[in-house]
């Protein structure tokens, strides 16, 4: 089970000393009103030629992730849902348990993401028990779900430091920072909205996952209690306006780092739906200086909220 952390180690002592840090939230101590506190975690706001380039330095980083682990390609079927595709031609559900990520060959892959996180290591001594799908009487084995490590550890790659993301085990924690006005390198775009590349798509997951984009405030970290905010994000590594189609790379994802290619709409926007299958619910893009303030006032962590958790 995992602890309950305060992802926001603001490290600067000046920001120490200025600052409580109460479960990942920049809570004001010293009366610094919310935008000064934005200020002192996010620093100088990136130049357009510096966010091009952690942007080049995030995609190539998930690139280079997807081919060590064998370019592994997903798809969602409409009998068997999210499925990966194999080299004859199958497309299966990869059960928990199972896939590359309990593999001898890839298991090790995951272990270089978790130290960004947390101290929880992958079980490699447990490893080929089954490609996709778990043989009758075969146990299980347990795994953190760690897309969000691997998203964390993109970003660390890319050279962002922990004043300019909150590097977590959980996606809610750097989707309400961002939400809250804590990350202002960053804007969040309700669904629908057109995806660029360097983009993080998410989706509530789990108990969560009938959230919709009406809901954003509502969205809760981590720190919040065991009724945080479940959600999955992947990174947008190209998109297609002529196909209407953007791919993505996201880990635990058929538990492997894997690539797939979502459908956009007619106007080339990433959209939610509430059913069969919830889409993407939101976005996370990187902004340059003199880009807005990032934050929709109808979505601020301000808003009339719903006492329910999602």
């Amino acid at each position: 089970m995992r602890g309950r952390r305060d992802p926001l180690e603001a490290t600067a002592a000046g920001v120490a000393s200025g600052l409580r840090r109460v479960g990942g939230r920049c809570r004001a101590r010293a009366a610094l009103p919310a935008a000064l506190c934005a200020l002192l975690l996010g620093g100088c706001a990136f130049t357009p030629r510096e966010a091009a380039e952690r942007v080049d330095r995030l995609v190539d980083a998930a690139s280079a992730e997807w081919h060590l682990w064998g370019s592994q390609r997903v798809r969602h079927d409409p009998q068997a849902g999210l499925c990966a595709q194999f080299d004859d031609g199958r497309c299966l559900p990869v059960d928990n348990g199972c896939g590359r990520e309990l593999s001898s060959r890839y298991c090790a892959l995951v272990n270089r993401y978790w130290p960004v996180v947390s101290a929880y290591r992958h079980p490699c001594d447990t490893t080929d028990r089954c490609d996709a799908q778990r043989p009758p009487g075969v146990q299980p084995v347990y795994t953190e779900p760690w897309s969000a490590a691997f998203i964390s550890f993109l970003y660390r790659q890319a050279g962002f430091s922990r004043l300019r993301f909150v590097f977590s085990d959980t996606h809610a924690d750097y989707v309400s920072a961002v939400r809250d006005g804590l990350l202002p390198d960053f804007e969040l775009l309700p669904a629908p909205f057109v995806p660029r590349r360097g983009d993080l798509l998410c989706s509530a997951r789990g108990p969560s996952r009938g959230l919709s984009p009406a809901q954003i405030h509502l969205i809760e970290p981590q720190w919040s209690g065991p009724g945080f905010t479940r959600m999955h994000c992947d990174l947008v590594v190209e998109t297609d306006p002529q196909r209407r189609v953007a791919t993505l790379i996201g880990g635990n994802v058929a538990q492997a780092v894997s690539l797939r290619e979502i459908d956009l709409d007619a106007d080339g926007r990433v959209d939610w739906s509430p059913a069969p299958d919830p889409g993407w619910l939101l976005g996370l893009r990187l902004k340059a200086a003199g880009a807005g303030s990032g934050v929709p006032a109808a979505i601020s962590r301000t808003a009339p909220s719903d006492p329910r958790r999602p």
